[in-house]
């Protein structure tokens, strides 16, 4: 679900990863199959496969949706080099990368969030929503630190749809 100004549109979608986790295919679908967009995002490039032309109104829709996942799957992992804080059952990890301070929050072993300040990028990732005992969480909600826009991801297990 991508809430905004100019656009609040939820879709159900397809994602795959490559097997060396630098390329991830999109298929985003409105509720009937109507495909909406189709895009391969690898860490530096993005390829328009297809974007439906309602969704070529909003601008810059693929590379906001490109820059979320990059973000979420494609960056570098959490480290420590700038510093670490305990507070209580909290964790937080403090980086730097391309200018962008990161912190990422951890309870025990778990990513619970990210958060990005940077002259160019403000955003925070939360990684919510999980099952008992499990490490993965079900819904990510990426938000941009300006305020322009939201992206709610809501990840569905393969074999919980094919029961």
């Amino acid at each position: 679900r991508i809430p905004g100004n100019d656009l609040d549109q939820t879709f159900n979608g397809i994602m795959r990863f490559d097997s060396t986790g630098q390329t991830i295919r999109l298929i985003g679908m409105a509720g009937f199959g109507l495909k909406l967009f189709d895009l391969t995002v690898r860490p530096e490039t993005l390829e328009t496969h297809f974007l439906h032309p309602g969704l070529g109104r909003v601008h810059d829709m693929p590379e906001r949706i490109a820059f979320c996942v990059r973000r979420i799957w494609l960056g570098p992992p959490p480290s420590y080099r700038n510093g670490v804080e305990r507070h209580g059952e909290t964790t937080l990890l403090h980086d730097k990368h391309e200018g962008v301070l990161l912190e990422h929050a951890f309870s025990g072993q778990t990513l619970t969030a990210t958060r990005a300040r940077g002259p160019r990028e403000s955003w925070t990732i939360s990684y919510t929503d999980r099952a008992a005992h499990d490490r993965e969480p079900r819904t990510i909600v990426f938000t941009d630190g300006r305020g322009r826009y939201e992206l709610h991801i809501r990840l569905v297990d393969e074999g919980a749809t094919q029961q």
